[in-house]
């Protein structure tokens, strides 16, 4: 029975580590795939299924949200399944379950934790929709000065700014962010969008 269970933990793992590769390679057909696949084969693996969330985002958006909120229930103790889960969640509009991912990832992430950047954007989205945007401004701009080679923080400050009228700020972030971003197309059609 132990080296039955030492064996699928090992294959689980295994399993984890090719869905990260087959994302990293940017095919999204053969991650689709790869994903249901190992996911009905794992399916109490929480990293498993918010991956697939993830890639549901093309293929079948309509399963996000039930993917996403399973990954968060499987890893209701791992604060980066909370992070990816909770972000997942609240783009498909299901704020009080991004809500409970962001209190959990609060909880149990440590001083090092590596995704607080993606915490900190959750927590300011979520901060965004209440209507606290003393809050969210805090948070979004956190995140995006934490990760300024990552577009996406700096997208959401972009956005949170532009929806309160401020475009000239808005636009002061797009032109720091350039200089430092990984993907510029999103901040490039924003500032086209803005009049910048």
């Amino acid at each position: 029975m132990k080296l039955g269970g030492r064996r699928r933990r090992r294959e689980r793992a295994t399993a984890v580590a090719q869905a990260r590769n087959l994302i990293l390679e940017r095919d999204d057909r053969a991650t689709f795939e790869f994903l249901e696949a190992a996911a009905e084969l794992f399916p109490e693996d929480p990293d498993l299924r918010v991956s697939l969330a993830s890639i549901y985002l093309e293929f079948r958006p309509d399963q996000v949200r039930a993917q996403a909120a399973k990954a968060a229930e499987l890893g209701a103790d791992n604060p980066s399944i909370q992070v990816r889960a909770g972000h997942l969640l609240l783009g498909d509009g299901e704020i009080d379950g991004a809500r409970e991912c962001a209190h959990r990832a609060r909880r149990s992430a440590g001083s090092d934790f590596v995704l607080i950047a993606g915490l900190e954007g959750l927590e300011g989205g979520i901060a965004a929709i209440d209507g606290d945007d003393e809050f969210a401004e805090k948070r979004l701009r956190s995140a995006a000065e934490r990760e300024p080679e990552y577009s996406a923080y700096a997208v959401d400050l972009v956005q949170f700014l532009a929806r309160r009228s401020r475009t000239e700020e808005a636009l002061e972030v797009i032109d720091r962010a350039l200089g430092t971003v990984k993907e510029r197309e999103r901040l490039e059609r924003l500032r086209d969008e803005l009049g910048g």
